[in-house]
């Protein structure tokens, strides 16, 4: 089996790049343009718009495992192509619905697409990078996905408040569709092998590998409640606590932006330092932040909103990195696909509760505190992870101890 050559390996880390940003972006149009669907149906209350969207969370959960099954067993490529053409053409159909109960159906159709990208375009993208670059290239990957959850208020906001929520649907998905076609013809089946061996991975005990992923998975659960709350709930979030402020779509997401943006560019640095430090040391850190922030947003009002929004998101932001390099490091090579796929059904899985414990409290208290409180105890929780998480990354093999004992 011949190496695929670097060039290639680029190529496949850029359109992965490529595919997170449009993959987050395309799962978060929705909860901005309820926005806009609150002021053409004044009747219809923010829980039950929400509610629309809980299909896609719950799909984007479940399509995850049959993914990375389908990229192990069949080919990731094949997935990813199915990917980009699937986020044009559900984009689009989303945008041509004339119910409530079609919107539901496209906004489900998103929901399953997206499923397929985090199964299947993170190992492919792990497995193209050197081992030097690893953290800097996860945390690359992490800003375009980032960006695009900071970016998707903002825009999804402004094109709602000019041209209606149609146009929202309608640009990604005619972007997705060209840029699977670009994929198609510049990524050859022959980068496919490329994707079968995990070059990151290394030996550790069964002690070692079961802690880590205990903890991983775990914290991945709760970690999915906090991210899928906030992406959510953010725009409406700062609609509340700053009604000075915001008065629309538009400036509703871009405050959204603004905090979001802050998570997603210190992921470079978040990159950098795991190249550095042990990943227990910079996961304590991160998960810290996150901890902290969202203890002071739960009652935060006026500007201190998005001040402690923006630290909560700078932790979450920054995990999401550190977990990713705790699959790359410790996955072992024939189950990387479906360890990823795992890890993403753990934390869209929780999604579908996330949107109707937000959609639900929101209507019965007319407010977010004490959805923000239950965040603040999953932080907790996940801060506790941390502490019990390897402070060293690099622990004696198996193989090198029994080699050990044996001399002895």
């Amino acid at each position: 089996m011949s190496a695929v050559p670097e060039n290639v390996k680029r190529r496949i880390i850029v359109f992965a790049n490529i595919g997170h940003a449009l993959d987050h972006y395309i799962m978060l149009i929705y909860p901005t343009t309820i926005l806009a669907l609150e002021k053409a149906f004044p009747e219809v209350s923010y829980g039950t718009l929400l509610q629309l969207s809980l299909g896609a969370f719950v799909l984007i959960g479940l399509g995850s495992l049959p993914s990375g099954w389908l990229g192990d067993k069949w080919s990731r490529r094949g997935m990813m192509i199915i990917f980009f053409f699937g986020a044009g053409i559900a984009c689009l159909a989303t945008a041509a619905t004339n119910s409530f109960l079609t919107l539901a159906i496209g906004l489900g159709a998103i929901g399953l697409v997206a499923s397929i990208y985090h199964p299947v375009g993170a190992p492919m993208m792990v497995a193209s990078a050197s081992p030097e670059r690893l953290g800097r290239v996860i945390g690359l990957n992490g800003v375009f996905g980032n960006l695009a959850i900071a970016s998707a208020p903002f825009i999804t906001g402004a094109i709602s408040d000019a041209f209606g929520w149609r146009l929202a649907f309608i640009l990604p998905g005619i972007a997705a569709l060209v840029i699977g076609a670009a994929f198609m013809l510049t990524v050859p089946d022959a980068a496919e092998r490329g994707t079968r061996k995990n070059i990151h991975a290394q030996q550790y005990s069964r002690f070692t590998v079961f802690r880590v992923f205990g903890i991983l998975f775990f914290c991945t659960f709760a970690a999915g409640l906090v991210f899928n709350v906030a992406s959510v709930t953010f725009p409406k979030l700062f609609e509340e606590r700053l009604p000075d402020l915001v008065h629309s779509a538009t400036t509703a997401g871009a405050v959204t932006t603004a905090v979001t943006i802050v998570g997603a560019l210190a992921q470079l640095t978040v990159g950098r330092a795991m190249d550095r430090f042990s990943l227990g040391t910079v996961f304590l850190v991160t998960s810290g932040l996150q901890m902290v922030g969202l203890y002071f947003l739960a009652d935060a009002f006026g500007f201190t909103a998005p001040a402690a929004a923006m630290l909560a998101m700078l932790g979450q932001f920054g995990q999401v990195t550190v977990n990713e390099a705790m699959t790359a490091r410790y996955a072992p090579d024939r189950l990387r696909g479906r360890i990823y796929a795992v890890r993403y059904f753990l934390n869209f899985a929780v999604a579908a509760f996330a949107v109707t414990m937000a959609a639900k409290m929101h209507d019965a208290t007319g407010g977010f505190t004490g959805t923000y409180r239950v965040l603040a105890v999953c932080g907790a929780l996940i801060f506790v992870g941390a502490l019990l998480f390897p402070r060293r990354d690099i622990e004696p093999s198996v193989t090198a101890r029994a080699s050990v004992q044996a001399a002895e």
